[in-house]
């Protein structure tokens, strides 16, 4: 039997007047909507005894065995062992980490078809309807009921189940006298049946026209807005803005004491965290992941997992990541925390991207190193869940915890999870872990742990008051009637919902098989928001709409609005006249937690903010190249640079062969082959044939380099990227260094003649370059190689870079001419660009003198300013230099 409830009715309330014997079971489709209805219930003094369920619940009670039902984790482990070498290479699954997410489709498929009541031949039927050229949807199916076969068998073998093969115990129903289902939207092919078993003692309330729904197969035919005339108490105020905070703060500029707030999406929403559970009804219970005891343990993983076996190094990326949580540090009681991120800091400066213990023997915080690697060794070297669980358990948990033992529960949380994570060993569901993970057993075994844990949800210890704003999605809502009511985010793509690509059914096969498509999802959305539209006494809707950023006011709303149940809210046309200020919504978040001081408001922006007002140290004044490149380009850098030592650090390791360390290798090989050519000769001055031999002096000065250079075992990437550099790069490399040599015997005709070579010397040669108003200016600097002959001196400077940077580097070469000749200012000056074979000789002198004296003049003028905006950089962010331009000119 099919009752009508009109719109404006409390379906609850119904409910409980269709009780009319004892035994009788009602199912909801919510949990609130149950609770709130047995609440209801006890207010009419009835004594018979009654049963409330949602519609889950009551399939869940059915499910009767006598054997152990495996679910989540446990289940999908089953699973992968039951998973033929076939069925793995046809749906590309190499490892179980790839096979997590196929293991959610094939148990979501089955549970869906089971509860559809879809056999495998009416599936199979389906898809022979419509077969590609190669079949893969046929194909796809087969795989998937060989694997649920295999599967069986494997659970049989060691008696556990799984849902997906219990049938419901439909005799249940024989104990209930009347079962009366209160407002299901959506019937599944098992809920039918059940109906139809039961149709002499069942009631199904529906709050819809009966003109929308179809009583034969118990679906829904159609509910649009013009249903709601007639049953909606006031029109909708709907209230449009251009982006979340906007939204938020229209929200708190009118909500009330006995507010209730709709959103979809609340928890992953960014505002999320401003909502205070002192205030509202929100979850105050806390995912485990944001904690110091997974954290901790997601340090642990990533370095072991960021290890290199052959050589065994550790990666300074996942140290590093590590060493910057202070509570892993304080696990270990480390005391020299600074010391230790400063060296890796500096081996990264240096492209270190790997570290062994080898290159911390010689520092102070050795000991307290080596103590973190013996620790994280033991993890490395687990082979089994026990193992892995008896080191956990070992752990010093008033270290790990922190403050969080003391004021929540996770404590108990945490042991609870892990004696379930155990039980995985006990209960003998897989007998050798390494056959699971052979790659690499610990490693596995400790990302299995962490996503088992990271489901896990704790609670802050904490007095909340009971008269609170409560905030619910719109599923929650189902049935439930309401005074205010705030709806957020009505946008299209939240509701209605996007659509989603479906697992091996497309959505005209779902059709025809009948199960639930995306077009009964929207028209479901559609329902239980035009219902809350009408239950509820008075409603605001807060909608967004930015054509650049593709949001748009959701087509339900358009609806409304054709059926005239809209109107424009004041705020709305108030807001076409306001400037929108986001610090208004904090302050009304903070007010009553804040000390706030009013201060003088000025739109002045002094210049002295954007410079340094300082003078250049005392002491003589060495310029390298870089520096006085800095200096130069942007006086405010050099400042807190060069002068103050403020350099910026680099937590975000490039894991590739950098054009730093392209540079590094390409200088030191080059230096390498001139350094051997000088000791074949026992004169400083020698007489060269630079094409006799080349190719093989290229080619051993590459082997020996990769051969005996110790920091190339710790900057090399390990990855790819490495096997790029040696068959690819190193081809490249070796080419451009040949036609160096041609170069030097063909256009600069250097060969056989007496000359002396000078290749790069260790450290940098320093010279007194003038002096301005007492302050000694002084050069320093080493180019890659010098050449000199009886007529001539020669300077080159290998790059590796791009071509169109050539001209900024000239001024390097006269830095370098300055440096090695400054009596002799008619030096040939050369960049060779080594990939590229290309040779740029720079002719034009500038005088550095004048450069330099006018740039110090400027700043002891002005001090250490920001430079003016290039053309180059229009796009870049706004800076601080963009604001004092601003008001210079206004």
């Amino acid at each position: 039997m099919i009752k009508y409830i009109s719109l404006d009715q409390n379906i609850l309330q119904a409910a409980i007047d269709e009780i009319d014997r004892e035994n009788c079971l009602l199912l909801f489709p919510t949990r609130k909507s149950k609770k709130k209805t047995q609440k209801l219930f006890q207010q009419r003094w009835d004594f018979r005894i009654q049963h409330f369920h949602t519609m889950d619940e009551m399939k869940d009670s059915l499910l009767l065995t006598d054997k152990p039902i495996l679910k989540e984790d446990k289940r999908k482990l089953a699973l992968y062992q039951a998973v033929s070498r076939d069925s793995k290479e046809f749906f590309k699954i190499n490892n179980y980490s790839q096979f997590i997410n196929f293991a959610v489709e094939f148990f979501n498929f089955w549970e869906e078809m089971i509860e559809e009541q879809i056999s495998e031949l009416m599936i199979a039927e389906v898809l022979k309807q419509k077969q590609s050229a190669q079949n893969w949807q046929l194909d796809t199916f087969q795989h998937l009921v060989t694997i649920k076969e295999d599967y069986n068998n494997f659970l049989s073998k060691r008696e556990f189940s799984d849902e997906i093969f219990i049938d419901k115990n439909m005799t249940e129903f024989m104990k209930y006298e009347k079962i009366i289902v209160v407002n299901q939207f959506y019937f599944t092919g098992f809920e039918k049946q059940f109906l139809q078993t039961n149709q002499d003692k069942a009631v199904i309330l529906m709050q819809m026209p009966s003109e929308c729904f179809d009583e034969e197969n118990l679906t829904v035919k159609d509910f649009t807005a013009t249903h709601l005339k007639g049953s909606i108490s006031s029109t909708i105020k709907i209230n449009t803005t251009s982006e979340q905070m906007e939204m938020i703060t229209q929200l708190i500029r009118t909500l009330s004491p006995d507010e209730h707030i709709i959103d979809f999406q609340f928890q992953n929403q960014p505002y999320a965290d401003l909502f205070s559970p002192h205030k509202f009804h929100v979850s105050t219970q806390v995912s485990i992941s944001s904690s110091c005891v997974y954290q901790f343990f997601q340090n642990i993983y990533n370095i072991i997992k960021s290890i290199n076996k052959k050589p065994f190094l550790y990666s300074i990326q996942s140290l590093l990541d590590a060493f910057l949580d202070n509570n892993f540090l304080y696990y270990f009681q480390i005391e020299k925390k600074e010391e230790i991120r400063s060296f890796l800091f500096n081996l990264i400066d240096r492209e270190y991207k790997f570290i062994d213990f080898d290159l911390l023997k010689e520092t102070d915080f050795a000991p307290e190193m080596e103590k973190i690697f013996s620790f994280i060794q033991k993890y490395y070297q687990i082979d089994n869940l026990s193992q892995l669980t008896s080191l956990i358990k070992n752990v010093d948990h008033e270290k790990v915890f922190g403050r969080e033992m003391k004021n929540s529960n996770i404590v108990e949380i945490f042991y609870n999870a892990l004696a379930d994570f155990n039980s995985l060993d006990e209960i003998g569901l897989v007998t050798n872990w390494k056959q699971i993970f052979p790659s690499h057993t610990a490693k596995e075994l400790l990302k299995l742990w962490l996503d088992y844990l990271k489901a896990k949800r704790f609670s802050y210890n904490t007095d909340l008051p009971s008269k609170r704003i409560s905030i619910s999605s719109l599923q929650n809502t189902r049935n439930l009637n309401f005074k205010k009511v705030s709806i957020l985010n009505v946008v299209e793509g939240i509701l209605p919902d996007s659509k989603h690509t479906q697992f091996l059914l497309s959505e005209n096969q779902r059709k025809k098989l009948g199960l639930k498509t995306h077009d009964d999802i929207i028209l479901r959305d559609k329902y239980y928001f035009y219902r809350l539209l009408t239950s509820s006494e008075q409603v605001t809707v807060f909608t967004m709409k930015d054509l650049e950023e593709n949001i748009e006011v959701s087509s339900f709303l358009a609806e409304l609005d054709l059926a005239g149940l809209v109107k424009k809210s004041k705020l709305e046309k108030e807001q076409e006249n306001e400037k929108f200020d986001n610090r208004s919504i904090y302050s009304q978040f903070f007010k009553e937690t804040l000390e706030t001081k009013e201060i003088e408001k000025s739109d002045k922006i002094t210049a002295d903010f954007f410079t340094f007002k300082s003078k250049f140290p005392k002491e003589d004044l060495h310029l390298s190249f870089y520096k006085w490149n800095k200096l130069s380009g942007n006086p405010f850098e050099y400042f807190l640079e060069i002068i103050k030592d403020l350099h910026p650090k680099t937590p975000e390791i490039e894991n590739d062969f950098t054009p730093k360390l392209i540079g590094l290798i390409v200088h030191n090989v080059i230096n390498n082959i001139f350094k051997r050519i000088n000791s074949l000769y026992t004169s400083k001055k020698i007489k060269h044939n630079f094409i006799y031999n080349t190719k093989q002096y290229v080619k051993q000065a590459l082997q020996n380099y990769l051969k005996l250079n110790k920091k190339l075992r710790y900057t090399s990437p390990r990855n790819f990227s490495h096997q790029y550099f040696e068959k690819i790069f190193l081809p490249v490399l070796s080419d451009g260094i040949e036609n160096f040599f041609y170069r030097l015997h063909n256009d600069f005709k250097l060969s056989d003649i007496p000359i002396v070579l000078i290749p790069e010397t260790e450290s940098n040669k320093d010279t007194m370059f003038f002096e301005n108003k007492g302050k000694k200016i002084h050069l320093v600097g080493r180019p890659d190689l010098r050449i000199d002959t009886k007529n001539a001196k020669y300077i080159f400077d290998f790059k590796t870079g791009g071509l169109y940077k050539h001209k900024k580097y000239f001024q390097q070469l006269q830095f370098y001419q300055n440096i090695y000749y400054p009596e002799d200012l008619d030096a040939n000056l050369h960049l060779f660009y080594v990939l590229h074979k290309e040779i740029f000789t720079s002719n034009k002198s500038i005088d550095l003198k004048e450069m330099i004296t006018t740039l110090m003049e400027n700043i002891l003028e002005k001090g250490f300013y920001l430079p003016q905006k290039s053309a180059d950089y229009e796009n870049e962010d706004i800076t601080r230099r963009d604001l004092l331009l601003k008001l210079e000119s206004s």
